[in-house]
């Protein structure tokens, strides 16, 4: 794009090309938009969690309670996520269903409650 004359007017070449650009970014607009939105849902569910909150409490599958609640050292209704700190990874890893989706389910509440997983 050629730049204004010195009264600070543009051409109507420039004027066209600037609404050709303003109409793809207005496409783009719908995608971001989703983008921020999905965004914005994932954190706004743990926005009321803390490293209290009851591990049944947690905005969790059924299929990840029911991992959780199979290992010996852990009561999802007394245990908070505090005390997933005790938990090894590869001893969740482990754990049957213990898919990709069921960690990173588990990780997401920690990750935003600055929870430390042990290695």
């Amino acid at each position: 794009m050629s730049k204004l004359s010195k009264e600070g007017n543009i051409t109507y070449r420039q004027y066209l090309e600037a609404i050709h650009t303003v109409r793809l970014y207005s496409k783009q607009v719908a995608l971001h938009r989703t983008e921020i939105q999905m965004d914005m849902d994932s954190i706004s569910k743990f926005l009321g969690v803390s490293e209290d909150t009851l591990i049944l409490d947690l905005p969790l599958t059924r299929r990840t309670l029911n991992v959780l609640e199979r290992m010996e050292n852990l009561d999802c209704s007394r245990n908070t996520l505090k005390d997933m700190e005790k938990i090894s990874l590869k001893e969740l890893s482990a754990q049957k269903n213990m898919g990709q989706k069921t960690m990173f389910e588990i990780e997401e509440p920690c990750l935003y409650t600055g929870v430390k997983l042990l290695p």
